[in-house]
């Protein structure tokens, strides 16, 4: 019967671990690619679900604090954007909402012969890393912490019933 208990117990953080997926699953992922139209991104959750009608804001290097475009991704999480090729920079482009745990933020250097696609890259985040994370880790280190508790009771009782035989 004690074998069992700490077996199930031990079975506990296992469970959490491959948890952990279904919280990843939440998580944006920002592809995109240069089109005749302009730079277009692709915002999906991290299973491959598209990001329907997410917000986007886009940022210009003239004035980065103040939003140049805002509009809404597609029903297949599409965005077409077109920079002005006049303004060279850092443009920077935000899915999703940043006090919002489904956000993601990607650089986009624009010189004088336009969009430079292989330095686009990502942006810092401004809003904490994703909640469900953090509870998750939660649960994991009470689980680790509960296992091993248990399990060195599990073999102080063990270990005094058979010095007593």
């Amino acid at each position: 019967m004690k074998t069992s208990a700490f077996l199930a117990t031990a079975l506990i953080p296992l469970g959490l671990i491959f948890s952990q997926e279904a919280a990843s699953a939440h998580a944006i992922q920002t592809d995109y690619q240069l089109r005749l139209e302009g730079l277009e991104i692709r915002a999906t959750f991290g299973d491959g679900e598209a990001f329907p009608d997410a917000a986007v804001t886009v940022y210009s290097p003239e004035n980065p604090d103040e939003p140049i475009l805002q509009g809404r991704t597609d029903a297949d999480g599409k965005f077409n954007f077109q920079p002005d090729p006049n303004v060279e920079g850092d443009w920077e482009i935000e899915i999703g909402e940043a006090d919002d745990s489904h956000w993601d933020a990607i650089i986009v250097p624009v010189h004088a012969e336009g969009i430079d696609l292989d330095a686009i890259s990502q942006a810092e985040p401004i809003a904490p890393t994703h909640r469900h994370d953090y509870i998750a880790y939660s649960f994991l280190l009470m689980a680790v912490t509960g296992t091993c508790s248990y399990g060195l009771r599990w073999l102080q009782t063990n270990k005094s019933s058979t010095s007593l035989h």
